[in-house]
């Protein structure tokens, strides 16, 4: 899997999932915005419900919670591109938009974005 940067931070990933703890903190780490509280919507639960129904052969789950056990590095929180693309429009507009970039420019294989978009 292709390494996920955004605004310099890189977001750790395995199984085809993303840290969402990751984007919290880069995202700014208000609580309210907290990836447990973005997975008990009930539009979150529905759509992890969509995601899971088409039965991809690349994606086995739609998000995954791990806690304890021996490394620290795989806890968390983890969702697949979709959620987490969910998960940004919910924090903001503008932070959706810079997760959206960071998407495309890992896709695309291209440089990462350095900053967040100027406001108008």
């Amino acid at each position: 899997m292709t390494n996920l940067t955004i605004l310099s931070n890189k977001i750790r990933s395995q199984e085809n999932l993303y840290s969402l703890n990751d984007l919290h903190i880069v995202s700014g780490g208000d609580v309210k915005h907290a990836p447990y509280r973005f997975t008990r919507l009930d539009t979150t639960q529905e759509l992890i419900k969509e995601i899971e129904n088409e039965r991809s052969p690349d994606l086995v789950i739609a998000l995954k919670s791990v806690r304890g056990g021996r490394n620290p590095e795989l806890q968390g929180t983890w969702a697949c591109e979709e959620l987490v693309l969910s998960y940004a429009m919910w924090i903001s507009p503008k932070f959706h938009l810079v997760v959206l970039r960071a998407f495309l420019a890992m896709h695309r294989n291209e440089p990462k974005q350095l900053a967040l978009p100027t406001s108008e």
